[in-house]
């Protein structure tokens, strides 16, 4: 059809009808629609829109968040159902949905990542601080020793596992120094001047040097076999001077 009276059947806004004098270019007007329709696909999406009801959208996390969010029920949420809601009545598409699922989800492995610091992290930060108090191994491995006696003894007082004892506070520097400085307070020595108290003095020493010389000869980056070792010098220290119950 080219150009002439419009049929009475069609119609054409007016900001795309093409007129020729009184008629109208339907040729030139088509041109003037697809234009403006290329125009609203480049800028929204062709075909791309919200679903009917909030039930018409899929909620999925990206794979690549699976197993970090594993434990997130997403259809039993409650906050994120009424996200949803509210993003249906914005008009929100089911790409942009997955864009904003998408960001909260690297968002909460972010913060995920950022609270789980890992036990052996801890141990290293303290052992860091402690060392510019304690600067030699001699001195870092005793005072250790006997923050853990009294450690015990503390924990005893309180009525407490050490185990939990020592998870709230073991890896504490000043709790650490504090507890080693009154260790020498807390425990009960074998009566000083005697054969049996020079000897098993000896044996301690001995006992302890072996260790920390086992100890430095493993690798800076092997945590667990070093810890194990530092516990066995941590037992001798507990053993010499003992809790009192």
């Amino acid at each position: 059809m080219g150009k002439g009276a419009a049929p009475a059947e069609w119609s054409v806004p007016e900001k795309y009808a093409v007129k020729n004098g009184d008629d109208i270019d339907w040729q030139a007007t088509a041109r003037k629609i697809d234009e403006g329709r290329s125009h609203l696909e480049k800028r929204f999406g062709a075909g791309d829109v919200p679903p009917t009801d909030v039930a018409g959208y899929k909620l999925a996390l990206p794979e690549v968040h699976a197993q970090a969010l594993a434990g997130w029920d997403l259809a039993a949420d409650e906050k994120l159902q009424g996200f949803v809601a509210g993003a249906h009545e914005l008009g929100f598409t089911q790409k942009q949905l997955d864009h904003v699922l998408g960001a909260y989800a690297n968002m909460a492995v972010e913060a995920q990542g950022a609270a789980a610091v890992k036990p052996e992290q801890e141990a290293e930060k303290a052992a860091t601080a402690l060392r510019e108090v304690w600067k030699d191994d001699a001195e870092f491995d005793k005072n250790v020793g006997l923050a853990f006696a009294a450690g015990q003894k503390l924990a005893n007082k309180l009525g407490v596992p050490f185990d939990d004892f020592n998870e709230a506070l073991g890896n504490n520097p000043m709790f650490l120094r504090l507890a080693a400085a009154l260790a020498p307070e807390m425990h009960e020595d074998t009566p000083a001047g005697t054969q049996a108290g020079v000897a098993e003095a000896q044996d301690f020493d001995a006992q302890v040097a072996t260790l920390r010389a086992e100890k430095d000869a493993l690798p800076e980056k092997d945590n667990a076999r070093r810890q194990a070792v530092q516990d066995k010098i941590n037992a001798l220290y507990a053993k010499r001077y003992p809790s009192q119950v």
